[in-house]
């Protein structure tokens, strides 16, 4: 995921996350983080990659497991 993200393809990422799809659930959780990381409303956008982040690990993607590890270690994006 390098480069900028546009409006529309955040809708699309968006409408199929909420339709259950793990994919379009990672993107969006690697989306947020990246935002996160770079300092963009470090503390909100953590908490939406996250969110997407355990969606997309509760389907079994592996890739989100491993950065929701990653999260963990950082501790970004933490709900306590």
């Amino acid at each position: 995921m390098l480069g900028e993200v546009d409006e529309q393809q955040l809708k699309q990422w968006s409408t199929a996350a909420e339709a259950g799809n793990e994919q379009a659930q990672l993107s969006l959780g690697q989306h947020y983080l990246k935002l996160a990381e770079i300092g963009k409303d470090p503390q909100t956008t953590a908490k939406l990659a996250v969110t997407f982040l355990i969606k997309s690990s509760k389907q079994g993607n592996e890739d989100a497991t491993q950065l929701l590890t990653n999260c963990l270690d950082k501790e970004l994006g933490q709900y306590f």
